[in-house]
């Protein structure tokens, strides 16, 4: 069995390594360096032959398989997308509401037949099942390949097309009822009979624990539950699993090893299907399928073995699948508890009897340092957090969340059959809902419940308490090692947040331009003050509110004193409502200006819901910040929301650094104009680098030593090179997000 293992993971090592590092040709070289190698090794001697020619020839395998995966699966891609034509698809699961309509899985149905899409399509689709069949003239797109950025969030789920409508859909509903999306519509069924039992966060959460729909959440749940590590339980897994087997357990019985196999086999891989196969339950639905069927083969059970046979059967339905964030984040913690959780529980417990209550404790807590061992420098990169409050979360939490999902299931399960059965079964289960909703916030109060790795010093800090497990791993320290390392680790960790907060707060002033994408959000600190501006992105796949939040809460700000919001278009506002969801603002400053769309209103609603203070500018309007001053200038312009937009001027003594939003030349030469601007050091750039701003008159006027260009992944082709070419004539040196990331420009 151990040989499967080091078979499955020398297999998935070479997978891996092929999706991040190495092109094609490298691919074939290194399956051919394996291939020499496996026949150098065998002229070894000892036991040590058997299994280096095993880790050789399973790492040529994996370098060969993942290249004639590429080729036969992407052979064709380049010639599909890019032009328009005429496909038939069937839908593979229900649809999503979109902004501008809906979006659904789909499979392409003719020459292409076999693939799958993400068909963009009209509202039309959400009246449909999986099944249904839709012909439509689509415009094609590499999901692999986004404007020349590489995206994974697709073919990690086998989907490598974009489907986007060009045409008037024609449906046909004849195939709804097919068998093979049986568990589909089961799923549906009971998110529909939930709808009934539960509402608000609660029908959230219910939803999100059985059926791992993640979507319904409040920001304000949603932030509780992410920075107290519980967010984990929306997204269907071993946990869920595990507890769906508990429940087949309790009907058929413990002991019927033959019947339980039986029935909970069919089960686990219905609900597998229900919930949408992603790696993590499938992962956990493979593991207890072996777990249950080995002793009735008279095998010994062997979590690493059925952890990498797990992996292995992943990666060959799809290479790709080793760049989904919930597989690695799967396979991490249940690799570190297979490897620690049991270790550290003994270690606890020392042989000795304990009250239950401390047994209970000491299994939670072994249970979540093994979980998150091998997790936390993936959610430093992935999520940019360190939940410090995360052992004391699950174990407040966790028990709930074990009597919840049983009691959710039965009731969405008899509520489609029988209502008023549901409701009855709901009646426990709301209790146990809130009280996990509760609790997420009250410990998402906690002062440093979580740190965010926008402090770089926290990324030192890890790398230091990693060698220093790794020095104890090595030397086998025994409990005095082990107590000085985490007596180490807590004493650094608190000398790291204090100095990150030093770094900021003896500094003059602060602005820093932050890495939001295609939009732009701004801090200006002093001392202990601080003031947003603007807080947005057009590029779906960044939370401009996370991304400030974060770094507020790194220099030590729970509390914003103002955010000016430059005008109302979604790539400098759509943030806001994640930002109020997580810290205090105490004014929001505003443009008195007609709003396109819904933004203002939207804006105007969560300030009424925070009781933060509005205040329309009209006129310029000071805001004292520290030792700095930030001038908010009313629009300059009015035929549009670009031109109709706050410019900002943040001033610490004889350094200024101007801000003019999405101001064209029309509005800048306006500006000029009414406002005596002084020479200034630093200009963020208008409109990301378009064309139309940044002016050579403003360039002039200003004389900028310094341009900064807050830019991303967009069609517009920002920055534009007659942009670029204007900065340089005045001599600016220029850095830009999409290049350098945050960028902070201190004044001592």
């Amino acid at each position: 069995m151990r040989k499967l293992a080091t078979t499955a993971f020398s297999f998935a090592a070479a997978v891996f390594a092929a999706q991040y590092f190495l092109a094609p040709g490298e691919q074939l070289l290194a399956a051919a360096i394996m291939a020499a190698s496996a026949l150098l090794a065998v002229f070894l001697r000892g036991p040590a032959r058997v299994r280096v020619v095993l880790i050789a020839l399973s790492l040529c395998f994996g370098f060969i398989y993942n290249f004639a995966y590429t080729a036969l699966v992407r052979n064709d891609i380049d010639a599909l997308v890019d032009r328009e034509r005429t496909a038939m698809m069937e839908l593979c699961e229900y649809a999503e509401e979109t902004e501008y309509g809906a979006r659904v899985t789909v499979k392409l149905i003719g020459e292409d037949g076999g693939r799958k899409a993400v068909y963009y399509g009209s509202e039309e689709l959400l009246l449909l099942s999986p099944g249904a069949q839709v012909c439509d003239t689509v415009l094609l797109s590499d999901a692999g390949n986004i404007r020349g950025e590489r995206v994974t969030s697709f073919t990690s789920k086998g989907v490598h097309l974009l489907a986007y409508s060009r045409g008037e859909a024609v449906f046909d509903e004849g195939n709804e009822g097919a068998l093979r999306y049986l568990p589909q519509r089961i799923s549906h069924c009971i998110s529909e009979a939930l709808g009934e039992l539960y509402e608000g966060d609660t029908l959230a959460l219910a939803r999100s624990l059985v059926l791992g729909e993640r979507n319904g959440l409040s920001e304000a749940a949603y932030a509780d539950l992410t920075e107290t590590s519980l967010y984990h339980i929306t997204a269907v897994s071993g946990m869920h699993c595990a507890f769906l087997l508990a429940l087949t357990q309790m009907l058929v019985g413990r002991h019927r090893r033959r019947l339980l196999a039986a029935v909970s086999v069919p089960v686990l891989l219905i609900y597998v299907v229900m919930v949408g196969a992603g790696p993590s339950v499938v992962r956990a639905a493979v593991m207890l399928i072996l777990l249950l069927l080995e002793p009735l083969f008279g095998r010994e059970r062997d979590g690493l073995t059925a952890l990498s046979f797990a992996l292995l059967l992943i990666l060959l339905q799809n290479p790709y699948a080793a760049a989904s964030v919930g597989l690695q984040l799967s396979f991490a913690a249940v690799g570190g508890m297979l490897l620690l959780t049991a270790r550290v529980y003994r270690a606890m417990i020392g042989g000795k009897k304990h009250i239950r209550a401390y047994r209970f404790a000491a299994a939670s807590f072994s249970a979540s340092l093994g979980s998150m061992v091998f997790t936390i420098p993936l959610s430093a990169y992935y999520f940019n957090i360190l939940a410090i409050v995360a052992p004391l979360s699950n174990l407040l939490c966790l028990w709930a969340v074990s009597f919840a999902f049983p009691l959710v299931l039965l009731s969405g399960l008899a509520a489609s059959v029988f209502l008023p059965l549901g409701q009855l079964l709901s009646l426990p289960a709301v209790p146990l809902l809130d009280y996990v909703l509760k609790g997420a916030n009250i410990l998402a109060n906690i002062p440093y419940h979580a740190l965010y790795f926008s402090n770089e010093f926290l990324v030192l800090w890890l790398i230091f308490v990693y060698a220093m497990l790794a020095v104890c791993i090595l030397t086998r320290a025994r409990a005095r090692g082990w107590l000085m390392a985490v007596t180490l680790g807590a004493v650094s960790l608190a000398a790291v947040v204090m100095l990150n907060g030093k770094v900021y707060t003896t500094q003059k002033m602060n602005v820093i331009v932050l890495d939001v994408g295609q939009g732009e959000s701004v801090i200006v600190a002093s001392g202990e003050d601080a003031v947003l501006i603007d807080c947005g992105s057009s590029n779906g796949f960044i939370s401009a509110g996370e991304t400030a939040a974060d770094m507020l809460m790194s220099m030590g700000h729970d509390v914003l004193d103002a955010a000016v919001v430059s005008h109302y278009h979604a790539d400098h506002a759509n943030g806001f409502d994640e930002l109020f969801a997580r810290v205090r603002i105490e004014t929001l400053v505003l443009a008195d200006i007609p709003d396109e769309g819904d933004l203002r209103e939207e804006l105007e609603t969560l300030a009424a819901e925070h009781d933060t203070e509005i205040i329309y500018v009209r006129e310029m309007t000071a805001l004292a910040v520290g030792e700095a001053e930030v001038c908010v200038y009313p629009p300059m312009g009015e035929d549009g929301a670009n031109e109709a937009c706050l410019s900002v001027l943040c001033d610490a003594g004889d350094f200024e650094t101007l801000i003019t939003g999405d101001m064209d030349i029309s509005a800048e030469e306006a500006l000029t104009e009414r406002v005596e601007l002084p020479d200034i050091e630093v200009i963020l750039a208008g409109h990301h680098g378009a064309k139309n701003a940044s002016s050579m008159e403003l360039l002039r006027e200003t004389t900028p030593e310094t341009a900064v260009i807050s830019v991303g992944s967009n069609s517009y082709g920002h920055p534009t090179e007659e942009a670029l070419i204007r900065l340089a004539a005045v001599g600016a040196q220029v850095y830009r997000t999409d290049l350098h990331g945050h960028i902070t420009i201190s004044v001592n």
